[in-house]
């Protein structure tokens, strides 16, 4: 009988300090932009010389914002081999040691070169981080609260872009070098992460795939209980069923054996269809299972997975769900939803950007409450549909100049996209594929965000600008076709919807 403990609550709320500090530098420039450059710099130091402003373009500006995604996608890249080499807990502390040294080293720049070398090595420990956590979480959650644990990341993440609006908001009014308290609060939460890791140990499923088979029992009954035992995929003699999970017990079964095994308990469960029970379909995995549950098969790496044929409806899903997720705009949402929402409300864009940080967290517990009577694919395909009339909504408003419409769809747009788009596809990894190849989906998919995210950056504003050129006869500063941009996202998630819908049953 499993039940939540106290180790397992306090584990679980240290390993989503990552997703934490990932949305707190998400945004962590946003607020303090004002302050942090100065056009010519100001004279007033602290001590230690250290400059109360840098004179910074707005050109240079975006290029020290998008370090953060280059070092995202290497973090990305390297994290299979990290998860696999040092554990989850390992990784997580890699993520925490790297943005402790990435945030030190921003708060004491003098000069844009070491901004830009902080940003790329805080993104880089949040790529890694983005990749541990959703694997952390769902190799140590009970089944029964597994996927409300799951959109625990996205929560987290909308925690730090708010905790960095709330600190940043104060901050930007104040003059001196207080912007760069905003850095040293990520420093010490990042510090404190690396110290409390003694007391966190790695996951059941990852010490018994390196056959510490005992200290994975003991793990397992601090996180369920003492009394927990974890049943096996199959009967087995009474004498053979003690108090020791199956991770301990080695496996004569085949890999062909142990995907029939899989296929048939999925199919009775009604998780595959007639043809899919066939070899075609997905079926959801316990990610506590390791390789001696499956069959003998050790983790991969990004390059086997991508060659594994029994794997390419998982990945083809999981990549789908990434693309959809930044595809379908959000972060040019939230760049239009000041001026937009500015309009409407007439008050400090500050003062909106946080109170959009608040929807959207509000918006992100919604799942929490709601998946345990809709699975993930309901959630991602409500969200999707859902953002597609939002962003449709927008860009109508947008050219018909018609404010309240435009406000409206942007609140839509951000509760649906929080509701499914933001959490599930990081839960996805651990959802579809077996324990030795979920490090390998979940580095490969984050590292396809990370490209996404940084494509659709660069490519935004140039785009929304040569649009509006063509609907109004080369004038690229009429209002008229500011919103056709956002009908090319839309079309984007249509098609990404429509696969997932295929693919993902």
């Amino acid at each position: 009988m499993e039940r939540i403990t106290f180790y397992y609550c306090a584990a679980t709320l240290w390993a989503l300090l990552s997703p934490f500090q990932y949305g707190y530098h998400t945004s962590a420039l946003n607020q303090i932009q004002s302050t942090l450059t100065c056009h010519p710099p100001e004279s007033i130091s602290v001590p230690s010389s250290i400059p109360s402003c840098v004179p910074i373009s707005d050109a240079l500006f975006g290029v020290i914002t998008a370090f953060f995604t280059l070092g995202g996608l290497l973090g990305s890249l390297s994290a299979n081999l990290i998860m696999d080499c040092l554990g989850r807990r390992g990784a997580l502390l890699v993520n925490a040691f790297i943005i402790a040294i990435g945030s030190t080293i921003f708060a004491i720049s003098g000069g844009a070169t070491g901004f830009i070398i902080a940003r790329l090595i805080i993104g880089f420990g949040a790529g890694i981080g983005l990749c541990a956590l959703p694997i952390y979480l769902a190799e140590t959650a009970p089944p029964r609260i597994r996927n409300r644990v799951g959109v625990l990341n996205q929560l987290f993440i909308t925690f730090g872009i708010l905790g960095t609006q709330s600190i940043g908001l104060p901050l930007a009014k104040m003059s001196l070098w207080h912007w760069r308290l905003v850095l040293i609060v990520s420093a010490i939460l990042a510090i404190v992460q690396c110290f409390a890791v003694v007391f966190i140990s790695d996951t059941p499923a990852w010490l018994a795939a390196k056959g510490r088979d005992i200290q994975a029992v003991e793990v397992s009954r601090k996180l369920w209980g003492p009394n927990y035992v974890e049943p096996g995929p199959s009967p087995t003699p009474p004498a053979s069923s003690s108090s020791t999970p199956h991770w301990s017990r080695n496996s004569s079964r085949t890999r062909d054996d142990s995907a029939r095994i899989l296929r048939d308990d999925a199919e009775q469960q009604g998780l595959l269809s007639e043809d899919e029970a066939d070899g075609g379909g997905v079926p959801r995995h316990d990610p506590r299972e390791t390789s001696s549950t499956i069959g003998p098969t050790e983790p991969i790496t990004v390059l086997e997975l991508l060659k594994r044929k029994e794997l390419r409806r998982p990945v083809a899903i999981v990549a789908l769900s990434m693309i959809a997720q930044q595809g379908s705009g959000i972060n040019a949402v939230i760049y239009y939803s000041t001026s937009i929402l500015g309009k409407a409300l007439p008050t400090d864009a500050a003062i909106i950007s946080l109170l959009i940080s608040i929807m959207n967290v509000l918006c992100t517990v919604i799942p929490v409450i709601v998946i345990g009577f809709y699975s993930p694919r309901d959630l991602l395909l409500i969200s999707t549909w859902g953002s597609v009339l939002s962003i449709m909504a927008l860009g109508y408003g947008l050219n018909a100049n018609l404010i309240s419409l435009s406000s409206v769809a942007i609140c839509i747009f951000v509760g649906g996209f929080a509701f499914g788009l933001g959490p599930v596809p990081f839960m996805l990894p651990a959802e579809l594929v077996p324990y030795y190849a979920s490090s390998a989906l979940a580095s490969f998919g984050l590292s396809l965000n990370w490209i996404a995210n940084f494509l659709i950056g660069v490519a935004f504003l140039p785009l929304k600008d040569w649009l509006a050129g063509r609907s109004s006869s080369g004038d690229t500063d009429a209002e008229s076709g500011q919103g056709n941009v956002f009908f090319i996202f839309s079309a984007a998630l249509v098609f990404c919807g429509v696969q997932i819908r295929r693919l993902y049953r």
